[in-house]
């Protein structure tokens, strides 16, 4: 089982110092970071979601625990995405 926590690219300002902060702490805890980027996702259909996610989760094993990060500034049906798998 590993711990991962999220951090969120191309986003900057406090939410992207304060992320970097605490994926930096986590990683210090032996957590492994699961890059996300933020990419203009509002017009993807759900396919197009699908293909990206399966992507950004191939990594993951059945127990791992993910520490989501938010605010991520992502689309609301992205973010319910994210918190369904």
């Amino acid at each position: 089982m590993s711990v991962h926590i999220t951090k969120t690219y191309n986003i900057g300002g406090l939410i992207g110092l304060r992320q970097n902060a605490v994926k930096n702490a986590g990683e210090t805890l032996g957590f492994k970071e699961m890059s996300l980027f933020k990419f203009p996702d509002a017009y993807d259909s759900d396919d197009e979601l699908h293909v990206r996610m399966d992507g950004i989760i191939a990594s993951l094993c059945t127990e791992d625990i993910v520490i989501f990060q938010h605010p991520s500034e992502r689309v609301p049906d992205t973010m319910d995405f994210y918190l369904s798998i």
